[in-house]
């Protein structure tokens, strides 16, 4: 799964998340923005006990809000 956070920070996350399907068919695009709130929901089937995820991305790219978000 990838994540294209910062969704708020977009003109068209939308746009932004199927040109990368385009690109990757077999990759599923999610579209967040921790500070909204807003795509959450299609994360929570991936996070819960005995599950595993890791986070990757450059800095800034808001892995550290959004772990605060999800947490509470």
């Amino acid at each position: 799964m990838l994540l294209l956070t910062k969704a708020d920070l977009c003109e068209q996350p939308a746009q932004a998340a199927a040109e990368i399907e385009r690109m990757a068919p077999f990759v599923s695009v999610h579209v967040v923005s921790a500070l909204e709130g807003s795509g959450l929901g299609a994360l929570t089937a991936h996070l819960g006990p005995g599950q595993t995820s890791v986070l990757l991305g450059l800095s800034g790219v808001g892995k550290s809000t959004l772990v605060n978000r999800i947490l509470g």
